[in-house]
């Protein structure tokens, strides 16, 4: 009896020595995962959701064939993407401020400031032609800036508001939220902390718990720009445009798409993520 108690206790033990381990479920080859190497996986993700989307809206695209129907379908986007915003804040008062006057060859420089919500300052250049040589009221241009850390204030939009001016149109130049004047990180000294895509990509983070989005800032800013270019009796009201690279280009498409004041627009955006 005791021997059979001591032979069951090694084969019991023998057992536990020799059973293979249970496999990990989760630890999966890379070359049998569909979309490739696991960095690369929300890469293809996104961009397959994209192309689907893509044949979507081509299909619905060619349903589309009177004006009636076209106006039907933007009237819908345009509901869906201020939506996603999270809606538009209320017009209040703009409160414009000129604090400073440059002038050159040919055109001026106004330094501007206004609320485009009550105690959201926006900080812009506001570039006039010179009235002896081009009889206003001009057009008025709008020009968002991109990804630049002194936004109004580098050398591409400074070239692009004279080069307006020059050519007989008012351009206005202004700061995105987190760039050039408008900064909201700040570190030691009064300095930013974070700027540009990084900062907006914080705010966005507040925004989301909130139903909104960081482009309803930008989006906003741009569209009072638009009523202090109209409040302008330099401007021809009716003649508005938006120009704009880069993340201005993306202000430019959002801004088009919203607002039809403008009358004509150019953009160029940054390359597709299938081009870097």
């Amino acid at each position: 009896m005791g021997f059979r108690s001591h032979s069951c206790r090694w084969f019991v033990l023998l057992f536990v020595i020799t059973a293979p381990a249970t496999a990990d479920p989760l630890a999966i080859p890379p070359e049998q995962i569909a979309d490739g190497e696991p960095a690369t996986m929300m890469r293809a993700y996104w961009l397959r959701q994209a192309d689907e989307a893509i044949e979507r809206w081509k299909a619905d695209y060619e349903k589309r064939k009177t004006p009636e129907e076209i106006a039907a379908y933007q009237q819908r986007i345009r509901e869906r993407f201020l939506d996603s915003l999270g809606g538009l804040p209320e017009r209040t008062p703009l409160n414009p401020q000129v604090t400073g006057v440059v002038r050159r060859e040919g055109y001026r420089v106004e330094k501007v400031i206004f609320e485009s919500q009550p105690k959201h300052y926006v900080t812009g250049l506001f570039f006039l032609p010179d009235a002896g040589r081009h009889k206003p009221p001009h057009p008025g241009v709008l020009i968002p800036c991109g990804h630049a850390k002194t936004a109004k204030g580098h050398d591409a939009y400074q070239t692009m508001g004279a080069l307006l001016a020059l050519n007989g149109m008012a351009a206005f130049v202004f700061d995105p939220i987190d760039q050039g004047e408008r900064s909201q990180y700040l570190g030691e000294g009064g300095w930013p902390k974070l700027w540009g895509t990084r900062s907006h990509t914080m705010v966005g983070i507040g925004c989301i718990l909130l139903g909104r989005n960081t482009a309803r800032f930008e989006i906003w800013d741009g569209m009072r720009a638009i009523d202090y270019l109209q409040s302008r009796p330099e401007i021809d009201a009716n003649q508005i445009g938006c120009t704009g690279n880069s993340g201005g280009g993306t202000q430019t498409s959002y801004l088009m798409a919203l607002d039809g004041r403008i009358k004509a627009c150019l953009l160029y955006t940054s390359p597709s993520p299938r081009d870097l």
